[in-house]
C-alpha cells in the first residue's frame, strides 16, 4: 500500500495549501515525460488520494 504522505513528504494533515504546497515541490522534481505512468499513479492519485482523506 502507498503511503500517500511520504511520498508527498509531509506528515498527514487536512490542511488542503500543505498538500498543495508539498504535491507542487515533489512536481517541479519529476519530469512526467520520463516515466508518465509512474507519474500518474505516484502523484495525481497521491494528490487527489491526500486532499480527499483517503490514506
Amino acid at each position: 500500500m502507498m503511503n500517500y504522505w511520504r511520498v508527498l513528504g509531509i506528515r498527514p494533515t487536512k490542511d488542503k495549501m500543505a498538500i498543495k504546497e508539498a504535491y507542487m515541490e515533489k512536481l517541479s522534481q519529476i519530469n512526467p515525460e520520463d516515466d508518465e505512468e509512474g507519474f500518474k499513479e505516484a502523484f495525481c492519485f497521491t494528490y487527489k488520494s491526500s486532499l480527499s482523506g483517503n490514506t
